[in-house]
């Protein structure tokens, strides 16, 4: 699982202000409804302070982009290579969150460029508020083979699996709603497990601001408000 982060320039805020990237399969289909988690793609939450992750999917299996000439995967995996126009194997193909990341950098590239006043709260918040709720699409688990692991490995639609959903670009950059521009408004939710149920709240504080929840949409893989409580 990736992270981009948004305020690179303050590196204290930074640490806080990250938004993590989960990688989807498109299934050989241009629609977004046939988009499935891919297997690699790691869960929430995190493993020391329990935050809920990832905060947003993007696709990033069998991405094709620019090679690295006398790169040592080319050199180990030649049939994957891609021929450009030019005749010479200018393009490579990988799977993975690192090739999911760069999609959405791209959409807060975007976002920024078409309105730079927001605040990284702000763009974090509207990329998960447009994503699409991959349960939506009527999925509630997929299975995948690993053949290395020589296991099938079951992933279901929720928060921790797939998190606000599919990376919308043109969702995104129409939209015109604002999160608080305050820093600490979008941080990611921190859990506190206990045996009866999973309690999801903010990093900040037990609650979630107000003004955050009347922000609405942040709605985590079908979650109807952003404080409350997961019953298993």
């Amino acid at each position: 699982m990736e992270a981009t982060a948004l305020e690179p320039s303050r590196h204290q805020v930074t640490i806080l202000l990250l938004l993590t990237v989960g990688a989807t399969k498109s299934n050989g289909s241009t629609s977004p409804s046939a988009e499935t988690k891919a297997s690699y793609s790691s869960k929430g939450p995190t493993t020391y302070d329990h935050v809920v992750k990832p905060d947003i999917m993007a696709p990033g299996n069998d991405i094709v982009s620019l090679a690295a000439p006398g790169a040592t995967l080319e050199a180990s995996y030649p049939n994957e290579l891609v021929t450009g126009t030019d005749g010479k194997n200018d393009y490579f193909t990988l799977s993975g969150t690192s090739m999911a990341t760069p999609a959405v950098v791209g959409a807060v590239a975007l976002l920024l460029q078409e309105q730079s006043t927001l605040t990284p709260d702000q763009v974090k918040a509207r990329l998960m508020k447009t994503a699409y709720k991959m349960n939506g699409f009527g999925l509630v688990s997929t299975s995948a083979y690993v053949p290395h692991l020589v296991q099938t490995f079951v992933d279901f639609y929720d928060l921790f699996s797939v998190g606000s959903g599919l990376l919308n670009v043109q969702a995104a950059t129409t939209n015109s709603d604002l999160a608080p521009a305050n820093v600490g408004a979008a941080l990611s939710r921190r859990q506190s497990l206990t045996r009866k149920h999973i309690q999801c709240r903010w990093r900040m504080g037990t609650r979630a601001s107000p003004a955050l929840q009347s922000f609405g949409a942040l709605r985590w893989s079908g979650v109807p408000q952003l404080s409350g409580e997961l019953r298993p």
